[in-house]
């Protein structure tokens, strides 16, 4: 094979291995942010978790204050009792203490409902708190290893490049050029194998005779694409041959 594809492919070998590095340093952040986000819904359920908690606890709150009022209340009408004059004051006195005792036996339901409901989510609080700091520890750990995959990247990306500038300075600028232009218009490989006879990079038919010659060490340019159709380990001939 001639020296000037060698080097050529040596170049876009480094190429090849630069973009691999390079897209996978791109897709470290997008990672990241997939994990940060995930995060944040877990940090979000153990919230609401603990808002829903908190609220039913108030409403607890609320409830037995208001029971207290009752019984205070009552407590005044039987003192009061003590001073009424007449029977129908009596007994209307009667049924306001009957009336505020049955919205005490009211509330000691809606009471022992709301502890029933308290238990519940005080379970469900602490089933989010376990998968928060479950999934926080995993989000830390991938994170952290992201971060370090990402650094080495960096590194692998900063030599290879420099690789690169010493393979493009030994190559023919005239070729340089045309192989740079090309991967500008969004072809990734400029030197391509013969495969069944026909260009690697395009798949148009190689005519037998200039198949024969590639077979021999000699580089076709296809008319059709501009790659440089070369013998490698996986060519063949019409045929497979």
């Amino acid at each position: 094979m001639e020296e000037r594809i060698l080097k050529l492919m040596f170049l876009q070998d480094i190429d090849r291995r630069l973009d691999r590095a390079r897209a996978d340093l791109e897709s470290i952040p997008r990672e990241i942010g997939i994990h940060s986000r995930e995060m944040e819904e877990h940090t979000c359920r153990y919230s609401d978790s603990e808002n829903a908690l908190e609220q039913c606890r108030k409403r607890q709150a609320s409830v037995k204050s208001d029971q207290q009022d009752l019984r205070t209340r009552v407590a005044e009408y039987r003192t009061r009792l003590l001073g009424i004059k007449t029977n129908d004051e009596y007994r209307a006195m009667l049924k306001q203490i009957d009336y505020a005792l049955g919205k005490i036996d009211d509330m000691d339901t809606v009471l022992l409902e709301s502890m029933e409901e308290e238990e519940v989510l005080q379970e469900k609080l602490e089933k989010a708190g376990r998968e928060l700091e479950r999934y926080r520890k995993r989000y830390e750990t991938r994170k952290e290893m992201l971060s370090e995959k990402s650094r080495q990247l960096e590194s692998e990306v900063l030599r290879m490049e420099e690789e690169r500038m010493d393979a493009a300075s030994a190559l023919d600028q005239k070729l340089l050029r045309r192989y740079e232009q090309a991967r500008a218009s969004g072809r990734m490989e400029v030197v391509v194998g013969l495969k069944s006879g026909a260009c690697g990079g395009c798949l148009t038919n190689v005519p037998p005779q200039n198949g024969v010659e590639i077979k021999s060490g000699f580089t076709f340019d296809c008319p059709i694409c501009g790659c440089f159709v070369v013998w490698t380990d996986d060519s063949s001939l019409s045929g497979g041959r």
